[in-house]
């Protein structure tokens, strides 16, 4: 066995070789630990502990007392008959592990929610110390006011700093993004209530960061439009969105534009007269996406457009078809390319020539 795969202090092969990280000697120095704290409460003491031992990942918090002192910039959130919480700054912050130093490092000044409720230990019983769980709240530890002697959970901050209301999804709050929708309404139409009802409701049901707003998108904002196929029903253009669709910048926290993205237009014809079709057309569309958990496979759609003279609606997918020879796909990568595979191909050959 390589002595790099081996722990300095105890001999044993680590328990997460990549991270050098043994859980044997992390548990052993918790337990050294113990007597340099205390809740003064045995039964907390005891709980906590157990929490540290628990441990199973270099990844897991190690959960801890923490002295009430430890935090700075206090302010209360939310405060009913049942919960108290409070927004605040941990300035010395978690314990991590850090496998270029081989030891654990604090993350000083970390953003940290207070939580005090009736059934405390049955809510910390549903929290987390797994980084890699999605769905329980993470925690850190607990602490206790010293002046009303009231108990708090120490939480991952996972309420918006707008509404105090918890995120919907990871720094992601559905109330907020709603609100701000709900507000835009008058800024666009599409000469349709129906239509402007349906995009409506469309936007009004996303639920996560995750999900691209559907749009009413004014026709003048496609440039480089050329016919890719057509039927007896439909005429499939490809363009370049010149603003492009919005998806959500999680550090800036809000929506930001994929400028020039290139698009698919699907031409309905005569589908101003038979809206009510249209529309359920593009409700497959769009929970079919939904439905193959974002495969490549289903175009995604963006929104709704038209053709200003025809007046037919147009359905705005991603585009699925080549940039270079208008065929489609090949490859069920065309998320990193811009070439279908005969593209590709014809590319190669190309390229072996000139530098044969």
């Amino acid at each position: 066995m390589s002595s790099q795969n081996t722990c300095k202090k105890c001999g044993e092969v680590y328990t997460d070789i990549q991270e050098k990280w043994c859980k044997q000697c992390i548990t052993n120095y918790l337990k050294a630990n113990f007597t340099n704290w205390t809740s003064k409460k045995e039964k907390l003491d005891n709980f906590i502990q157990e929490m540290q031992l628990n441990i199973y990942d270099s990844s897991d918090i190690i959960f801890e007392w923490i002295p009430y002192n430890q935090f700075n910039d206090i302010k209360e959130i939310i405060k009913d008959d049942l919960t108290l919480i409070y927004s605040a700054i941990w300035k010395d912050g978690p314990l991590y592990h850090d496998n270029k130093v081989n030891e654990y490092i604090r993350k000083s000044n970390k953003n940290i929610v207070l939580k005090c409720s009736i059934k405390f230990l049955d809510e910390v019983k549903t929290c987390s110390t797994n980084l890699d769980d999605d769905e329980a709240l993470l925690i850190y530890g607990i602490t206790q006011n010293p002046d009303t002697k009231k108990y708090f959970m120490v939480l991952q901050d996972d309420y918006c700093k707008s509404c105090n209301k918890r995120h919907t999804n990871k720094e992601w709050c559905y109330s907020c993004q709603t609100n701000k929708f709900k507000f835009n309404f008058t800024n666009w139409t599409s000469g349709n209530k129906k239509i402007d009802d349906f995009i409506q409701r469309m936007q009004l049901s996303m639920n996560s960061g995750v999900d691209i707003p559907f749009e009413w998108i004014p026709y003048d904002q496609f440039d480089n439009i050329k016919v890719i196929d057509k039927d007896d029903f439909a005429t499939v253009y490809s363009a370049k969105w010149k603003d492009g669709p919005l998806h959500y910048n999680v550090n800036k926290k809000e929506y930001v534009r994929n400028l020039n993205q290139a698009v698919d237009l699907k031409c309905v014809y005569e589908s101003q007269n038979i809206i009510d079709e249209f529309l359920n057309e593009v409700l497959i569309y769009s929970k079919a996406w939904l439905i193959s958990f974002h495969s490549d496979k289903i175009s995604k759609i963006y929104g709704i457009s038209q053709h200003p003279d025809t007046k037919d609606y147009i359905m705005v997918l991603k585009s699925k078809y080549c940039e270079h020879c208008s065929k489609n796909f090949v490859s069920n990568n065309n998320e990193m390319n811009t070439l279908c595979e005969s593209c590709q191909i014809h590319q190669e050959i190309f390229s072996w020539d000139i530098y044969r």
